[in-house]
């Protein structure tokens, strides 16, 4: 966990000196979504040959299918009330 936290404030540093070359943030972007592809292909992979995650994949899917749904809806909520909140002018 500490080796997460040291090359997570690595990379902030990292960032604080390069932010304005547009060319080293437009590589770290490209670089960036190459890794989570691949992060994605690999959890994919992994989830394909675990045979418990296949067999009870329609009942796992209707969970995750309504957890989403919910997390969603919350996001949206909270984004409204705040907006509400924070951002609308009042009226007189």
């Amino acid at each position: 966990m500490f080796e997460i936290l040291i090359i997570m404030f690595a990379g902030m540093a990292l960032g604080l000196i390069v932010k304005n070359q547009k060319t080293i943030l437009a590589f770290t972007e490209r670089l960036t979504m190459v890794a989570i592809y691949l992060l994605l292909f690999l959890l994919g992979q992994s989830v394909a040959g675990n045979d418990k995650v296949i067999s009870n994949f329609a009942y796992i899917g209707w969970q995750s299918f309504l957890l989403t749904l919910c997390c969603i809806a919350g996001s949206v909520i909270c984004s409204y009330l705040l907006y509400i909140f924070l951002f609308k002018e009042k009226e007189d």
